[in-house]
């Protein structure tokens, strides 16, 4: 990490300093104004990247069986991972086996059915008429004895019965008729819903491009810090395979130490130079500055955030992701500064003051302190010669 400060001013000021004097002599003005820059290396990343991931079913197992090529350009609707289909085929021609055999049950039970409620049709006909018999028998009957009567509507009132619980019967046959179809129809309904996800997970086994760009094949293993895929591989569901980043608009990603945070903010303007390209300055902005520290495990123990600029690239082509890239960004304005060796510095109980040897302890505020220079603020004169502080190590 370092921080340099880049001094915008028609005014100047020469600071030297020997081994025991710091000479400050000036031009014109006394005062200058100063720009904090900050520079880090990156990388770059796409602003709006598409990633083509397997399914999510679990059941499943994802062998790769095609990958378009890394670096290819591909679009919208290309085909660009192929799995392993056995699995899915094997699934699909089972659920379609599945509803072959109810489609012939229930045409097997609709053909029985129909026959046992035929004969019950003709069983119930032949009553009707044989009631309609018994009826008139009992009307011819009225000559012959009270006995022959009484027998005769006795084989009315049996006749009756039996009529009438062949229409019960009749009406309890249709409703068993259609309780067993019912139940045949819903197999073939599961059946259906099973064909319809094969067919999903058939489907399933070709991933498209939902946009067109660049192909960056992705790592596996935890965090992605494993090996990229590649053809043979056996993944997760719901694993990254892949992404398509919009080369139209691309960032570079920077890691920023937690010392200089408080001097960035979204809007800052910044210079992007791509290590691949360095005849070429990208101009761009800081649009993401992240408020959620990101610690690294070491003696350091080192601190960063994440800072993301967005690269006015005028779909410049070559700026693709994990390219290396030089970021400097224009942090602070610092107006009507002197800049000195930090070692000219003293400190009194949180008082600064650099000593003049004409002029003797010069009290002094301190804006910024960064990369050997401080930047103060206060009554430093013309050709001033200022004691370096032997209290600072090596000096």
């Amino acid at each position: 990490m370092k921080i340099l400060f880049l001094l915008l001013s028609l005014s100047i000021i020469f600071i030297s300093c020997g081994s025991d004097t710091l000479i400050i002599s000036q031009k014109g003005a006394v005062q200058i104004d100063s720009i904090v820059t900050i520079v880090e290396s990156g990388q770059l990343k796409s602003m709006n990247a598409s990633v083509v991931s397997s399914p999510g079913d679990w059941r499943m197992e994802y062998r790769i069986n095609y990958l378009a090529a890394e670096g290819s350009i591909v679009e919208e609707g290309d085909t660009v991972v192929i799995f392993d289909t056995e699995q899915a085929q094997s699934k699909r021609d089972e659920a379609n086996a599945k509803m072959e055999i109810q489609i012939a049950k229930l045409n097997e039970t609709i053909e029985s059915n129909t026959l046992t409620l035929n004969q019950k049709k003709i069983n119930l006909q032949q009553l009707e008429l044989q009631y309609e018999i018994n009826k008139n028998q009992v009307e011819n009957a009225k000559y012959e004895s009270d006995a022959a009567q009484k027998e005769i509507e006795l084989e009315l009132e049996k006749t009756r019965l039996r009529l009438t619980r062949a229409r019960q019967d009749l009406e309890t046959q249709k409703i068993l008729n259609q309780n067993s179809e019912n139940l045949i129809r819903l197999e073939i309904s599961q059946a259906q819903v099973q064909i319809e996800r094969a067919k999903k997970m058939m489907s399933g086994m070709y991933l498209i491009s939902h946009r067109g760009g660049l192909v960056v094949y992705q790592k596996q293993g935890w965090g992605g810090e494993g090996e990229k895929v590649k053809v043979g591989d056996n993944v997760w569901p719901q694993t990254s395979i892949l992404s398509i980043p919009d080369l139209d608009a691309m960032k570079a990603v920077i890691l920023l130490n937690e010392v200089d945070r408080p001097y960035i903010q979204t809007g800052a303007q910044a210079d992007v130079v791509v290590e691949a390209y360095p005849d070429t300055v990208f101009h761009g902005e800081v649009v993401f500055v992240s408020k959620i520290v990101n610690r690294e495990d070491g003696a350091n123990n080192l601190k960063t955030y994440n800072v993301y600029i967005k690269i006015d690239s005028k779909e410049n082509f070559r700026l693709k992701p994990g390219l290396s890239a030089k970021v400097t960004i224009y942090a602070k304005n610092l107006s009507d500064v002197y800049r000195i060796p930090a070692w000219c510095l003293f400190n009194d109980r949180n008082n600064f003051y650099v000593e003049s040897i004409a002029e003797g302890k010069i009290p002094i505020t301190l804006v910024q302190l960064n990369n050997g220079f401080a930047f103060v603020k206060g009554d430093l004169t013309a050709d001033a010669m200022l004691k370096p502080n032997e209290a600072i190590p090596g000096f």
